[in-house]
């Protein structure tokens, strides 16, 4: 089975990542070899604290996960620290947050460009994970997945136990016990009993249909136009029966012939 690229739109909750991974490898999707972090800079921050800290007394996330499925965190590609960037516009300046259409239109691209390169590499499968950052990225996810996604790739979902998701600490379900505590209230649970789905989510790939009619090498923004204009036209003057006659050297398209 080919290896995999992860793509995961991620905000504060960084979780989404390794309860995701988690259940990858606990299903047998493995491995994932690459991991690309799409978010702000204020995410990085976020992400780089819970996930990707290594401390004497407490190791992120990331690396609490590695531990426990007994893998090296040198066996997937993914950017950690000060390589671990969010989305910036053309001037340079650092994306903290989507709040109006140009922040949108910036992390818009961003996502769009990380799926078509992932797509362009017949070696991987690629997985878009939807659980993370605001419901924008995990809409121009959808969207571009819809356009680059192969047969083979997937997008997918993630839903953890209660009340596991309001607790900071939870990454994944412990092989040993583990109590937690919620800072929101006096509430506390074991992580060894959480539960994670992994949700598929269906969606529509286009590239199969489209790849010999349209130039995929050309920008996001120039393959919508173009599949904008073939469905207009095809919508304007649709062919609802065909006929070739070949003894009458004739065609003829919705009754004229």
């Amino acid at each position: 089975m080919k290896p995999i690229t992860l793509i995961a739109t991620l905000g504060s909750s960084p979780a989404v990542l390794t309860e995701t991974l988690y259940m990858l490898h606990k299903q047998g999707d493995w491995p994932v070899k690459e991991i690309k972090i799409i978010t702000t800079s204020h995410g990085a921050e976020v992400i780089n604290k819970a996930l990707f800290s290594y401390g004497t007394k407490r190791k992120g996330g990331f690396y609490q996960l590695c531990e426990e499925l007994k893998i090296s965190p040198h066996d997937i590609d993914v950017q950690t620290g000060d390589n671990l960037v969010g989305v910036t516009g053309p001037d340079g300046a650092p994306l903290t947050d989507i709040r109006n259409s140009q922040d949108d239109e910036r992390m818009a691209t961003a996502i769009q460009h990380a799926v078509k390169q992932a797509c362009a590499n017949s070696e991987r499968r690629v997985f878009g994970l939807l659980s993370g950052g605001r419901k924008t990225m995990s809409a121009h996810l959808m969207a571009a997945m819809q356009l680059f996604g192969r047969l083979n790739d997937r997008m997918i979902h993630v839903l953890v136990s209660e009340p596991f998701e309001t607790m900071p600490d939870f990454f994944f379900p412990t092989s040993e016990k583990r109590v937690l505590s919620s800072p929101y209230s006096d509430q506390s649970a074991d992580a060894s009993r959480a539960t994670i789905d992994l949700i598929d989510i269906p969606f529509i790939r286009l590239r199969s249909y489209l790849e010999h009619q349209i130039d995929f090498s050309k920008s996001y923004g120039e393959i919508t136009a173009e599949i904008d204009e073939k469905l207009s036209t095809a919508t304007s003057y649709p062919v609802q029966h065909l006929l070739i006659d070949l003894q009458g050297s004739a065609i003829c398209v919705n009754g004229l012939s």
